[in-house]
């Protein structure tokens, strides 16, 4: 009795300590929060990443085109720094079949569901389109769907995925202190103009 009793409380423990590790989330893909671009670098080295560089892409940022993420591939990966601290990491995804991105979307949904804890999914359409008639792929290519999953963790940090109306979706994580430095960074250049 004494025996299971003590298997049942570790058991609990490990349980415990598998759901505090996983209802934080202190990065992305490998570098943590505030780490520099030369450390987002470092820390990829191993993937082989070409980060692609043109006038569109600031100096706050890194882009790599055609890269793998969680077993799909073709993705477009960003990470985002302010003051050279990352502070957001986001994947684009596009289904190479537009009428899988539904089916696609789920399953990237349900990989981040277990590594994590279950989101929150919003799904609903504009009239006259309504979720289960068939048309999904049509409202969405018009701007009346909308789908989007929330994820939020107990360090304030926050993770999300969204259906575009081209049919990919993106995945967006987030250092809350850190996006506030950056809003914060971009209002006071904006106000220099004043």
């Amino acid at each position: 009795m004494m025996r299971k009793l003590t298997l049942t409380l570790a058991f609990s423990l490990l349980i415990g300590l598998i759901h505090a590790q996983t209802n934080t989330l202190d990065g992305f893909l490998k570098s943590k929060w505030g780490s520099s671009k030369a450390e987002v670098i470092e820390n990829n080295s191993v993937k082989g990443y070409s980060y692609y560089e043109s006038e569109d892409v600031s100096d706050d940022m890194l882009v790599v085109i055609d890269a793998d993420f969680a077993g799909v591939s073709n993705c477009l990966i960003i990470w985002q720094f302010t003051s050279d601290k990352l502070f957001q990491g986001s994947v684009s995804i596009t289904p190479e079949l537009s009428a899988k991105a539904m089916t696609e979307y789920k399953n990237m949904r349900d990989k981040i569901d277990g590594k994590y804890t279950e989101g929150k999914t919003y799904e609903y359409y504009d009239y006259p389109y309504e979720e289960g008639d068939g048309h999904w792929e049509t409202a969405f290519k018009l701007g009346k769907g909308h789908l989007s999953t929330y994820w939020s963790f107990d360090d304030g940090n926050s993770l999300s995925m969204q259906m575009t109306e081209d049919l990919s979706f993106t995945i967006k994580y987030q250092s809350s202190e850190l996006i506030k430095e950056a809003i914060k960074k971009q209002k006071d250049s904006h106000n220099d103009d004043l």
